[in-house]
């Protein structure tokens, strides 16, 4: 223990102490931002995953929902057909004819509606994805700056610690002022300690 008092009796030894702890705080906070942004980017890339893996599944959702308006359409088709020919009826009689380009517009139309709400979706989830992964670009990319501006201020902080001690040094050491002389033995610090009264 007395030789880090007496290490920490020496002013020089004080601020470089002193220094070397603001150093170290600063390089601390760099690498936090740093790593703070590289959570950042990680956890917005996640979820721009997330965000295109839905855009798919609502493609594939309303696909398959096209599909089954298609067969729909197909059934609802053909029973008419089977309709009309068990009443003695044709299938080329205009009636039918109409009753089934008809069916078969409308059929077209719900499965082109069924596409288009599913392109839709998916365009606006990978837009989602898209703002996500420009978010955390951007942040890593600022918590990056900061860190770095950090690590500079760490190193600004070491040379002016060094900068203070050459000061301290050519002060109060080697080709400082002499010490302090007392007049008189009465004055003396050593007079009053060794006296014993």
């Amino acid at each position: 223990m007395s030789d880090l008092t007496n290490w920490l009796k020496n002013p020089l030894n004080d601020n470089a102490a002193a220094t070397g702890l603001q150093a170290g705080g600063q390089l601390m906070g760099a690498f936090s931002h740093i790593n703070y942004g590289l959570q950042a980017k990680a956890a917005s890339d996640f979820q721009a995953g997330q965000f295109q893996q839905q855009a798919g599944q609502v493609m594939a959702s309303s696909e398959r929902q096209a599909f089954d308006v298609d067969l729909q359409s197909k059934y609802i088709a053909s029973a008419a057909l089977a309709s009309a020919a068990a009443s003695g009826g044709g299938a080329s009689d205009p009636t039918v004819v109409n009753l089934m380009a008809r069916n078969a517009a409308m059929g077209a139309y719900r499965q082109g509606v069924a596409l288009y709400e599913g392109e839709d979706r998916a365009r606006a989830l990978n837009l989602q994805a898209s703002a996500k992964e420009f978010e955390g670009k951007n942040v890593l990319e600022n918590s990056a700056e900061v860190g770095a501006s950090q690590v500079l201020g760490a190193g600004a902080s070491l040379l002016k610690g060094y900068e203070n001690n050459a000061s301290l040094l050519s002060k109060y050491g080697a080709g400082g002022p002499p010490p302090v002389r007392f007049a008189s033995a009465a004055a003396s610090p050593q007079f009053w300690q060794g006296s014993g009264q």
